[in-house]
């Protein structure tokens, strides 16, 4: 795995990761864990407007990820 840090240098940490990945496993905040979990359903229904594709990504990504 290849890291760019300006803050951190290479050492690792306690966990035998890099110190640059436990500060980010640490620090993530809410966006990042409902995309993560969002991922894991991808929506497959394909819609042809915009205004659906938005709708049917509103209701089935996000409304479930937040339940």
């Amino acid at each position: 795995m290849m890291m760019l840090s300006s803050f951190h240098d290479a050492s690792h940490g306690e966990t035998g990761q890099p110190k640059a990945v436990e500060y980010y496993n640490v620090t993530k905040g809410f966006v990042d864990l409902s995309d993560q979990m969002a991922a894991y359903t991808p929506f497959v229904r394909r819609a042809t407007k915009w205004y659906l594709r938005l709708f049917f990504h509103l209701l089935t990504q996000k409304a479930m990820t937040n339940a």
